[in-house]
C-alpha cells in the first residue's frame, strides 16, 4: 500500500510539460469535464491518444488506447488491441503525456504516470486539462503530392495540405466526403503518399482530428507508430 501511495504522489508531481510541437489556446478544462469526457469515450468505444518516447533511439510514438470507467480516482487505459503492437520492451519506453479528441477540441491532460505494462497504462487523477493546437509556426505547407487513405474496401484520394513533427493533414475533395463517412476512424487507417514511381510514405495512421474548410475536407493524421 505504502508502494502505490508513493507512486501516486511521484506521479502528481511528475506531469510532463506540454510538447514543444502543441500550443496552449487559453482554454482550460476541469477535472471534472476531463473525467466525464473520458467516461464518455469509453461509452462510446472510442480511444485516447497517448504519447512514449523511446529511450534507447529518443523517437516518439503516439498509441491509441481505450479508457476504463472511472471516478477520477486514477485513469486507467488499455492499449488499443488494433495497434498491433506487443510491448516486449515496455520498460524501454517513457511516458511522455496523454491527449484526447472532443469534436473539434483536443485536450492535453495534466497527469503523471503510476505504472505501464504490455497490456495498459494507469494515471494519476487528472489535474484538468487544457485545449490546444498544433503551432503554426511548426507547420510546413506541402507541394502538391498525391495521398493515398485506405481503410478495407475503402479508397480516398487527397493531397497533403501541411505537416508537421506530430503529423499531418490531408485535403480530401468534397465530392468524397460520403465516402469519407464511412471511415470507422476508431480504427488505423493506412496513408500512402508518392510522387509519380517514388514512395515518399506509406504506414498506418490514425485520424484524430477532422476540419471542414470552403469545399474540401481536412483530416489530421498521427503515425501509430
Amino acid at each position: 500500500m505504502e508502494e502505490i501511495a508513493e507512486s501516486r504522489a511521484m506521479a502528481i508531481t511528475n506531469v510532463p510539460s506540454l510538447p514543444r510541437d502543441l500550443e496552449r489556446t487559453g482554454s482550460k478544462v476541469k477535472a471534472t469535464g476531463v473525467v466525464n469526457s473520458l467516461n464518455k469515450i469509453n461509452f462510446l468505444d472510442g480511444h485516447v491518444f497517448v504519447k512514449l518516447r523511446y529511450v534507447w533511439s529518443n523517437s516518439f510514438i503516439t498509441i491509441a488506447a481505450k479508457p476504463e470507467p472511472g471516478d477520477g480516482s486514477d485513469i486507467q487505459l488499455l492499449w488499443d488491441e488494433s495497434e498491433g503492437l506487443l510491448f516486449k520492451e515496455i520498460t524501454s519506453y517513457e511516458y511522455c503525456g496523454m491527449f484526447y479528441t472532443d469534436g473539434l477540441k483536443m485536450v492535453w491532460v495534466n497527469t503523471g504516470m503510476i505504472s505501464m505494462d504490455s497490456r495498459g497504462i494507469i494515471l494519476a487523477g487528472p489535474e484538468g486539462g487544457e485545449e490546444v493546437s498544433e503551432r503554426n509556426c511548426r507547420r510546413h505547407k506541402s507541394l502538391d503530392i498525391t495521398t493515398k487513405i485506405t481503410q478495407g474496401i475503402i479508397t480516398l484520394q487527397g493531397m497533403i495540405k501541411d505537416y508537421s513533427a506530430v503529423g499531418f493533414a490531408i485535403a480530401v475533395s468534397d465530392d468524397q466526403i460520403s465516402a469519407l463517412r464511412k471511415i470507422n476512424t476508431d480504427m488505423p487507417v493506412n496513408i500512402f503518399v508518392g510522387s509519380g514511381k517514388d514512395v515518399l510514405f506509406d504506414a498506418t495512421c490514425r485520424i484524430v482530428r477532422e476540419s471542414t474548410p470552403d469545399s474540401e475536407k481536412d483530416c489530421r493524421t498521427v503515425p501509430c507508430q
